[in-house]
């Protein structure tokens, strides 16, 4: 008995193709690899001689024969070249079809890698107007702690002054001004309009319903009134001047009038205290008091900028951006350097056309 098969390559992408591959004049569609034409093999046709034993006694010299008319029978080559043909041509195809893929995704990801590239370069770029917007910050900050510009409250034809010559020449108020803006321990200043004089104070007037200001007078005042009282102000005390309770108003001024550093006292009438102030305060003079408040900002974000807790947030949020940004370039470089089109070679068959072998 002759058996006859035909073995196909199993290996890379199917072709499929349809042909006399069993040489019985019937058409049948099999699935040809095409990953072996390093070793130039498609398909390959086997025939099988089998015998028993007690045959062989009688027949072994007809076997040469037999072998000899199967050979004629099933080795013919021309069917099996039309397969091959047609399985060669359609690996043809499928590579061509697999290398134009390759390239139109070689060329997507580098499009998508330099799409990427841009966003990053934006990324940096925002980043830089970041930074330099900080640095204009800084730059502002900096004018305004060398020139610091507070508000004040002003209280025309009153001055924390020992006298009408006191302090020393100034032009005007707005330079007086700037001389307490840029003294930390300056709280307060007195201007007077027709001296053109300036004094820079570190103690400053408080606003209290409950107090009452009274100025010592000038033991050369003619008024005959020992002390001038000013409602709802008093002289903010310092280490120097503390704060006595349970006293009547009567014995708080006896003894301002008894200490000769005394210039005026602060009384707290609900709870009796008295604040005994070596202040000398002009009333109703060409003096006037510029109270000093807080710094002058000119938006909202600017208090942020003095805030240390603030800063250190911003400057930690923008080192993480930073550091995220060159992260992302660094894997985007990597997979663009990876990336790189990969063409190969369609080999040339010298059957183009396998319409003739139907």
């Amino acid at each position: 008995m002759f058996s006859y098969g035909v073995g196909v390559c199993a290996k890379g992408p199917m072709a499929e193709v349809r042909c006399d591959a069993a040489q019985d004049g019937t058409l049948q569609t099999i699935q040809v690899g095409c990953g072996c034409q390093q070793q130039g093999l498609y398909m390959q046709g086997k025939v099988l001689g089998l015998m028993t034993g007690k045959q062989a006694k009688t027949c072994s010299s007809e076997m040469s024969r037999w072998s000899k008319d199967a050979e004629q029978k099933y080795m013919g080559t021309s069917a099996a070249e039309l397969c091959v043909a047609i399985a060669m041509k359609e690996c043809a195809r499928l590579d061509r079809e697999q290398n134009e893929m390759q390239v139109k995704q070689s060329v997507k990801n580098a499009k998508y890698s330099k799409w990427k590239l841009s966003q990053f370069q934006a990324t940096l770029s925002k980043i830089s107007e970041q930074n330099k917007r900080a640095e204009r910050v800084e730059q502002v900050l900096r004018h305004r702690l060398t020139n610091p510009t507070f508000h004040y409250a002003k209280i025309p034809g009153l001055g924390l002054v020992e006298s009408a010559k006191a302090g020393s020449p100034c032009q005007n108020v707005g330079t007086c001004k700037t001389r307490c803006n840029r003294r930390a321990q300056c709280k307060a200043f007195s201007f007077n309009r027709f001296s053109k004089r300036c004094v820079i104070s570190d103690r400053k007037l408080g606003y209290d319903a409950d107090f009452s200001l009274y100025i010592r007078s000038s033991p050369l005042s003619q008024d005959g009134t020992p002390f001038k009282a000013v409602s709802g102000l008093k002289v903010i005390s310092d280490e120097s001047e503390k704060e006595s309770g349970y006293v009547t108003l009567a014995m708080c001024q006896n003894d301002c009038v008894h200490n000769a550093e005394c210039k005026s006292i602060s009384y707290d009438f609900p709870k009796k205290a008295c604040i005994v102030s070596g202040t000398s305060v002009q009333l109703g003079s060409s003096w006037d008091y510029y109270d000093k408040g807080e710094m002058l900002m000119h938006t909202p974000e600017e208090k942020n900028y003095f805030s240390p807790r603030y800063m250190r947030m911003e400057r930690q949020l923008q080192a993480t951006r930073i550091k995220e940004a060159i992260e992302k370039f660094k894997s985007k470089v990597v997979k663009l350097r990876n990336v790189r089109p990969k063409v190969k070679d369609v080999p040339q068959f010298p059957i183009d056309d396998t319409s003739d072998y139907e």
